[in-house]
């Protein structure tokens, strides 16, 4: 039987994670979970949507005005001068539109008019230190659920211990393929899960070994392969934050 943390809550482990997670990504990328260890109050979608973020529960139109709510109140705040608390909540509610613009890059929900650079991506991947099993496991779902193939059920039965270190100290990469159906019904198409080997830098910019996980389309080309690689990457990217195990890759 596991010993009870008898410590107050700000000074427990999920307390510094969902705080951590509402200064880097904003508070539409905390679950029920996140709020339950900083002492917030959850909305009622949230308590029946356990495993969901904030932003899951909203629509694209319920988005763009969240953020022209706050844009707005920013803008209005701007114009108050010798006031400190104005000034103080100013630098907060900056600091949180910065951070929530950023999350709904990386996970593809920013709306237009808040996307001055559409064409560029935010690529996250995780420390190398972070692989396991079970997330290997996940990434696979994930990558089954995003992109197709039916590889998930056959890496389940891999072995663990030689799964995860052929991961860690493999070749240069790990990759696996499996059988799709593209658009025009093809079933021949050999799509790729690619776990690659990658320098980045954390919080303070000191170099780290992660990994970058991607998906290669191989033989479906043009705007349905863009698709599918952007999709897949905004999955990813939600996973990894939603873990809290994300690291900035450079972009390419």
């Amino acid at each position: 039987m596991s010993e009870q943390d008898n410590r107050p809550y700000w000074e427990k482990p999920e307390f510094f994670k969902a705080k951590a997670k509402k200064e880097k990504w904003g508070q539409l990328a905390w679950t029920l979970d996140d709020f339950l260890a900083i002492r917030g109050i959850p909305t009622d979608d949230l308590k029946n949507n356990p495993s969901k973020t904030e932003d899951e529960l909203m629509t694209a139109e319920e988005i763009a005005n969240f953020l022209r709510e706050n844009q707005d109140l920013i803008n209005e705040f701007t114009t108050i001068q010798d006031n400190d608390f104005v000034k103080s909540a100013l630098l907060e509610l900056t600091h949180e539109f910065a951070s929530v613009l950023k999350y709904l890059k990386a996970i593809g929900r920013l709306p237009e008019e808040f996307d001055p650079e559409p064409e560029k991506q935010i690529s996250l991947g995780m420390k190398l230190s972070d692989i396991n099993f079970e997330i290997l496991k996940e990434i696979v779902q994930l990558y089954e659920e995003v992109v197709g193939g039916d590889y998930a059920k056959r890496f389940r039965s891999h072995d663990p211990g030689k799964a995860v270190k052929y991961v860690v100290e493999g070749p240069g990469e790990w990759r696996f393929g499996s059988r799709l159906i593209d658009s025009n019904g093809r079933q021949d198409v050999n799509g790729k899960l690619f776990l690659r080997p990658h320098l980045a830098r954390d919080e303070n910019s000191n170099l780290l070994n992660a990994i970058r996980i991607y998906f290669d389309p191989n033989t479906i080309e043009g705007e349905e392969a863009d698709k599918l690689r952007k999709e897949f990457q905004y999955a990813v990217n939600r996973f990894l934050i939603k873990k809290g195990l994300e690291v900035e890759l450079p972009r390419r």
